[in-house]
């Protein structure tokens, strides 16, 4: 378990906290909720509900909020009130180095139930730069046409490709209805998710809407692009996005992330 923060550093990180009041992330049993309109007296945190989130009031939660580009968090029990939920502030706050161990969440704060990914089991990071194998030519095309990615694009290609094996060997699983999102590949330029079945609203391509990424330390706020959206198992789906306006410093941060490769800035 992480070292507590002291008691200095707490009064000063609430103090922030009720003067910035930044993006609240609620993990639950039932899911992850994304709260961004939010009163903080230093003592509680409260909040009007809004009709799609369902805030479990029995049992902890889990609270996560940024600060200074660190990840903190409390474990808390939410309670219902006539001007809505009130979630009292612990006084153990813990610093979150490392969000999974995979280092990697990213949340979909505007998609239907605020739902996150992670990667499944087993990932690795990989060279960019490796050799399409016999025979997968015409494999990759078919993706690369399914997908809006190009030729470019080989690693995403790749990283699906991958998965699409996993699942069918039975290495790794799909998501179920309840499950978090999955993750088959990210870096500087492209988003693949695989979401349980029916649980994300349908979307016009090149749509975009915000997303957040916590990697590390690290909490990357980015605009994506929808590129492609289809069904690839009875009960899976796959999105896939582009990221246009990623600042240098997180492209760095996510190409190194995905690969073994140091970035350069002529990816």
């Amino acid at each position: 378990m992480p070292p507590l923060l002291s008691r200095i550093e707490r009064e000063y990180i609430l103090t922030s906290l009720g003067t910035d009041l930044p993006e609240l992330t609620i993990i639950t049993k039932s899911g992850i909720h994304t709260v961004r309109d939010y009163q903080c007296d230093g003592k509680t945190l409260a909040w009007v509900k809004q009709p799609h989130q369902d805030f479990p009031l029995k049992g902890t939660v889990k609270v996560l909020f940024s600060h200074k580009r660190r990840i903190l968090s409390f474990s808390s029990e939410l309670r219902n009130t006539v001007n809505g939920i009130v979630c009292p502030i612990s006084s153990d706050i813990f610093p979150e180095d490392r969000i999974t161990n995979k280092e990697m969440r990213v949340f979909f704060p505007d998609l239907a139930g605020s739902r996150y990914a992670e990667y499944p089991p087993g990932r690795v990071r990989v060279s960019r730069n490796v050799m399409i194998g016999e025979g997968k030519t015409e494999r990759y095309a078919v993706l690369g046409k399914k997908t809006g990615l190009s030729r470019d694009a080989f690693p995403a290609l790749a990283s699906l490709e991958s998965y699409l094996e996993r699942i069918q060997s039975g290495a790794i699983r799909p998501p179920a209805l309840h499950d978090c999102a999955q993750i088959v590949h990210c870096d500087h330029e492209t988003l693949m998710v695989v979401f349980p079945g029916g649980t994300i609203n349908t979307f016009d391509r090149d749509t975009t809407v915000p997303v957040t990424i916590h990697c590390g330390k690290r909490i990357l706020s980015v605009t994506v692009r929808f590129a492609a959206f289809f069904r690839i198992t009875a009960d899976s789906e796959l999105l896939v996005v582009r990221m246009d306006d990623v600042q240098e410093e997180d492209k760095r941060l996510l190409f190194e992330t995905a690969y073994t490769e140091k970035y350069t800035g002529n990816e």
